[in-house]
């Protein structure tokens, strides 16, 4: 089971956005994270996983609130994303 942690650099950006969103950490070389976007019903959206740094586009998602979570190592994060 992954930590929480907040001491580390997670950055999710812009926030609120309309439609595209950025995500980059201070992971390792060779450290794949992994990120979940759900529905404020708990609703898995999208997942995927990336090195570093990834573009999402939620654009075709409803205007609203979003649970974004980033699991990278055995550290999980978690943001809250506001799509305008």
């Amino acid at each position: 089971m992954p930590n929480y942690e907040s001491d580390d650099v997670v950055a999710v950006y812009p926030n609120p956005n309309n439609g595209i969103l950025t995500i980059r950490t201070d992971a390792e070389d060779g450290v794949v994270s992994k990120y979940e976007i759900l529905n404020i019903n708990g609703l898995l959206l999208d997942n995927n996983e990336f090195n570093k740094m990834t573009t999402i586009n939620i654009g075709n998602y409803p205007s609203g609130i979003y649970l974004l979570k980033i699991i990278n190592g055995n550290k999980m994060y978690t943001e809250v994303v506001v799509k305008l």
